[in-house]
């Protein structure tokens, strides 16, 4: 937070199954849906905020829901960055277009959308 920048996660429970790459046998999905409860709760800790400070993790049920609605209406929304979850393998996959169909809805709705799956952060500087 050094250069002013607030980043806030946002989940969203209705694409949790989008947490489990693709090619992960179902057996070894729990592996990546328990990483994403651990990851919400962690971020979610109250303990974990200075003084002042407010929370950066937000859990939602969908980009539907008022919840959410309510958070973009209180928040000063630049852009969203996001997986495509490689959504690449096929224009008819179900995956493929769920994933990119999230990223369409955020763009819909009038926000800039990056993709970030091929980014590499080598320096903090500008």
């Amino acid at each position: 937070m050094e250069r002013g920048c607030n980043f806030h996660v946002l989940w969203f429970d209705k694409y949790e199954h989008l947490c489990v790459p693709r090619g992960v046998a179902q057996e070894h999905a729990y592996k990546y849906h328990l990483t994403r409860a651990v990851l919400i709760q962690h971020l979610a800790n109250p303990l974990r905020l200075g003084e002042g400070e407010s929370p950066r993790s937000y859990q939602f049920q969908s980009l539907e829901c008022d919840a959410y609605r309510d958070y973009l209406a209180l928040n000063a929304v630049h852009f969203i960055m996001c997986s495509h979850g490689e959504a690449t393998k096929s224009e008819q996959d179900p995956l493929s277009l769920e994933n990119l169909s999230i990223g369409y809805q955020v763009a819909r709705a009038g926000y800039c959308v990056a993709f970030i799956n091929d980014i590499y952060f080598q320096s903090s500087k500008v």
